[in-house]
Protein backbone atom coordinates (compact mmCIF):
# COMPACT_ATOMS: atom_id res chain seq x y z
CA UNK A 1 0.00 0.00 0.00
CA UNK A 2 1.13 3.17 -1.00
CA UNK A 3 1.65 5.77 1.58
CA UNK A 4 -0.36 9.04 1.73
CA UNK A 5 1.30 12.24 1.49
CA UNK A 6 0.99 14.32 4.20
CA UNK A 7 1.61 18.06 4.45
CA UNK A 8 1.66 18.96 8.40
CA UNK A 9 1.95 22.49 7.39
CA UNK A 10 -1.62 22.79 6.21
CA UNK A 11 -2.99 21.55 9.13
CA UNK A 12 -1.53 23.93 11.36
CA UNK A 13 -2.77 27.28 11.78
CA UNK A 14 -1.78 30.04 13.93
CA UNK A 15 -5.29 31.27 14.97
CA UNK A 16 -6.50 27.85 15.98
CA UNK A 17 -4.04 26.72 18.51
CA UNK A 18 -1.11 24.14 18.52
CA UNK A 19 -1.43 20.63 17.52
CA UNK A 20 -0.43 17.76 18.61
CA UNK A 21 -0.23 13.56 17.50
CA UNK A 22 -1.88 11.39 19.41
CA UNK A 23 -0.48 7.79 19.43
CA UNK A 24 -3.35 4.54 19.13
CA UNK A 25 -2.65 3.73 23.15
CA UNK A 26 -3.82 7.17 23.67
CA UNK A 27 -6.84 7.12 21.86
CA UNK A 28 -7.79 3.27 22.83
CA UNK A 29 -7.69 5.03 26.81
CA UNK A 30 -9.70 7.83 25.62
CA UNK A 31 -12.10 5.52 24.57
CA UNK A 32 -12.05 3.14 27.04
CA UNK A 33 -11.36 0.28 24.41
CA UNK A 34 -8.43 -2.25 23.23
CA UNK A 35 -5.99 -0.95 21.01
CA UNK A 36 -7.49 -3.83 18.51
CA UNK A 37 -10.73 -1.89 18.53
CA UNK A 38 -8.61 0.91 17.60
CA UNK A 39 -7.47 -0.81 14.15
CA UNK A 40 -10.69 -2.36 13.82
CA UNK A 41 -12.72 0.90 13.57
CA UNK A 42 -9.89 2.09 11.38
CA UNK A 43 -10.51 -0.76 9.09
CA UNK A 44 -14.08 -0.72 9.30
CA UNK A 45 -13.80 3.06 8.26
CA UNK A 46 -15.22 4.55 11.64
CA UNK A 47 -12.11 6.21 12.41
CA UNK A 48 -9.81 7.56 10.04
CA UNK A 49 -6.48 6.17 8.38
CA UNK A 50 -3.50 7.39 11.13
CA UNK A 51 -0.98 10.17 9.42
CA UNK A 52 2.02 8.20 7.69
CA UNK A 53 5.51 9.67 7.41
CA UNK A 54 7.95 7.05 5.62
CA UNK A 55 6.00 4.15 5.89
CA UNK A 56 5.92 5.04 10.25
CA UNK A 57 2.61 5.57 11.97
CA UNK A 58 2.66 8.64 13.48
CA UNK A 59 -0.45 8.91 14.88
CA UNK A 60 -3.49 10.74 14.48
CA UNK A 61 -3.99 14.70 14.87
CA UNK A 62 -5.67 16.47 17.95
CA UNK A 63 -5.91 20.56 18.47
CA UNK A 64 -5.37 22.46 21.31
CA UNK A 65 -7.10 25.69 21.21
CA UNK A 66 -5.18 28.77 23.24
CA UNK A 67 -8.73 29.82 23.89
Amino acid sequence: MKDKIFDLSRHISWETGTKIFIKKITLATRFNVDVRTIDNWVKSSTLPEPIRKNGRVLGWLEDYSNE
